[in-house]
């Protein structure tokens, strides 16, 4: 058993220990203290000389007020127009997310990689379904992940526009829900009576976003 709290102390950075305890322990084990001491070091000069950034500490924190949209108006906004997108990580599984901005409606589609044809196949298919219900898609929010990026020109042909965050930068909006999804598959993979096979991941994702999708929105309207 490692004591975080004194290495902290003795190594004398200022990260607060309980945003590390779980990946101390880790790095501890494989690698020993004095290495520890380094990688401590250069997390906490990293920190000090860049900052943090606050759309992932608004986003990934809880009981905090979310900001207002960047959107003046929602009642001016119909489903769908909107949305907010973002990779999200499940061990070794990916997924392109996204959100809707006036109902927080939750699409999930399973990707292989992050190369540009990929994610834009995965985009085309949450476009299509907003269009499938009759609702336009004219604006996507994501960071600068660069298979968005690429993608701007493809999007823009479709009257769709790109915008993304500062170069250092994420959407709170989309990373408050991925931390909620997270959040969500975890409970409900540890709480299963039986071990749930790694290559069923994907049913369990796309079943916590759908019971999501089930939770009236009081700030808006039911999704």
């Amino acid at each position: 058993k490692f004591d975080t709290g004194n290495i902290l102390k003795q190594t004398q950075v200022s990260i607060p220990p309980t945003m590390i305890y779980s990946e101390l322990l880790k790095i501890l084990l494989e690698t020993g203290t004095n290495d520890l001491k380094s990688i401590l070091r250069n997390l906490d000069n990293a920190r000090k000389k860049y900052g943090i950034c606050q759309e992932c500490v608004r986003g990934k924190t809880k009981n905090i007020m979310m900001k207002k949209s960047k959107f003046e108006n929602l009642r001016d906004v119909n489903v769908g127009e909107y949305l907010h997108v973002d990779i999200m990580y499940i061990e070794k599984n990916m997924y392109i997310v996204s959100t809707d901005e006036l109902t927080g409606y939750i699409n999930a589609i399973p990707i292989k990689s992050r190369e540009r044809e990929v994610i834009m196949v995965a985009l085309k298919r949450i476009i299509s379904f907003y269009s499938s219900c009759g609702w336009k898609v004219k604006r996507i929010c994501s960071d600068r992940e660069g298979g968005f990026t690429s993608n701007s020109d493809e999007l823009a042909a479709m009257n769709i526009q790109l915008y993304q965050s500062s170069t250092e930068g994420h959407d709170s909006r989309i990373e408050r829900q991925i931390g909620t999804i997270k959040g969500k598959i975890r409970s409900s993979f540890y709480s299963l009576p039986y071990k749930l096979p790694r290559d069923w991941l994907d049913y369990l994702t796309i079943f916590v976003c759908q019971s999501q999708n089930l939770v009236l929105n009081n700030k808006t309207t039911p999704r």
